[in-house]
Formats: structure tokens, C-alpha cells, sequence
């Protein structure tokens, strides 16, 4: 009988050990259910051979990796950019709030001062 670790999904960032004591993390690209087992794409390893390849590991021996969100001014104007890629306005609204009052005043401050001068730097 293998335990059973409900709160996996595919997707989810993950750590386990290997049948060869091998650390390893990455994130699970399918799970079956009837056998209790998850394959991994690994993306972190002890045995430098095994990233970007899949290894199969038993639930009971795969834990999640904690979500961490890293909210610096560079990670959510990459997130900004995303959005504005993929067409969502109301994801570019929320993260355009997420970014502190002083970057986004300076930001259109220099948006308007760059439109009205010209290339020597004299308004029109």
C-alpha cells in the first residue's frame, strides 16, 4: 500500500530523493494515481546528469516546496510586461498598484519630460 499525498498537482514545484539516494527538485508533469507514482521534470539535482530529464518517484517520497513570492520592483515589471503581452488589464492594473508610488510618479514624470525636449535636450 503506497501513501497517498492528496495535495499533489500537476504543476506543483516539488523535492525527493531518488531510488539511487539522489537529491533532486523540479515539478511534477503527471501523476498516476492508481500506481502512486509522479513524474518529475528536474530542474535541480545533486547528480548534475538528471536536470532537465524526468524521473519517477513515489508520492510518499516527493514533499511540495513552499511558494515564495518575491515581490522586488524588477520581478513585477517582468510580470508587467506579461501582462501587457497576453492582453489582461485587469492583472496589469493590479500589478501596476503593486509597484511603490514614487517609481510610478517618476516613471510618467520621464515619460513627459522625454516627449517635450528634443535631442539636444531643449523643450520645444
Amino acid at each position: 500500500m503506497f501513501s497517498t499525498n492528496p495535495e499533489l498537482k500537476v504543476g506543483e514545484w516539488v523535492k525527493g530523493k531518488t531510488e539511487n539516494d539522489e537529491l533532486i527538485k523540479g515539478y511534477i508533469v503527471s501523476i498516476d494515481q492508481f500506481n502512486g507514482i509522479v513524474k518529475i521534470t528536474v530542474v535541480e539535482s545533486d547528480h548534475i546528469k538528471l536536470i532537465g530529464k524526468y524521473v519517477v518517484l513515489l508520492k510518499k517520497n516527493v514533499t511540495l516546496l513552499p511558494v515564495v513570492h518575491i515581490w522586488t520592483e524588477g520581478f513585477v515589471r517582468d510580470l508587467i510586461d506579461v501582462a501587457l503581452l497576453t492582453n489582461d488589464s485587469e492583472w496589469f492594473k493590479e500589478l501596476v498598484q503593486k509597484l511603490p508610488s514614487s517609481i510610478k510618479d517618476t516613471t510618467n514624470d520621464r515619460t513627459n519630460s522625454f516627449l517635450t525636449k528634443n535631442r539636444l535636450n531643449s523643450y520645444k
